[in-house]
C-alpha cells in the first residue's frame, strides 16, 4: 500500500474500533467504479436520445438505478420505462465496463484485517449479478 493508502487503512481500523459489525458498502467503498457506472449511465441515456451529463451521476451518488432513472426523466423532460432503463444500464455495465473496477486497496486490506475480530457483510443496493460479478476470483476476499 502506498503511504497514503496506509495512513486511510490505518484510520479506518481506528474508527471501526468500538463497533462489533461493520457493513461495506460494494459500489464507491470496495469497489473503485463510480467512472465505470457513469460511462455505463451516459451510454444507456444515448440509446433513448439523451445527451446526458455524467455530473447528475455524482449528484444522485447512493441512489438506486430505478431512481436515478426518474430523476434523468425529470431533468431531461422525457418518460420511459424506468425500469427497462435500469435492466439496460446494468446490462451495459457488465458488458462494456465492469471490467474497469477496481478494489480501493486500503477498504480492502481493513476488511481483511477485521476478519475474525468483527462480524463483516459486504451489501449492496446494486444488482446481485453485478455484485457476483466482482467476485470473480480477480479480488474476491477470500
Amino acid at each position: 500500500m502506498s503511504p497514503e493508502s496506509l495512513e486511510k487503512f490505518n484510520k479506518l481500523n481506528e474508527i471501526a474500533e468500538p463497533y462489533d459489525a461493520l457493513l461495506f458498502d460494494v459500489d464507491g467503498t470496495l469497489a473503485n467504479n463510480i467512472s465505470a457506472h457513469k460511462a455505463a449511465y451516459v451510454a444507456t441515456a444515448a440509446e433513448y436520445n439523451i445527451i446526458l451529463d455524467d455530473a447528475l451521476i455524482d449528484e444522485t451518488a447512493g441512489w438506486p438505478t430505478v431512481a436515478v432513472a426518474k430523476e434523468i426523466c425529470i431533468r431531461y423532460h422525457t418518460t420511459f420505462d424506468v425500469q427497462e432503463f435500469s435492466t439496460r444500464k446494468s446490462a451495459i455495465f457488465i458488458e462494456r465496463y465492469i471490467q474497469e473496477t477496481q478494489p480501493i486497496d486500503y477498504v480492502v486490506e481493513h476488511l481483511k484485517f477485521q476478519i475474525g475480530k468483527k462480524r463483516i457483510a459486504a451489501v449492496s443496493g446494486g444488482f446481485s449479478i453485478n455484485i457476483d460479478d466482482y467476485t470473480d476470483g480477480a479480488w474476491c476476499i477470500g
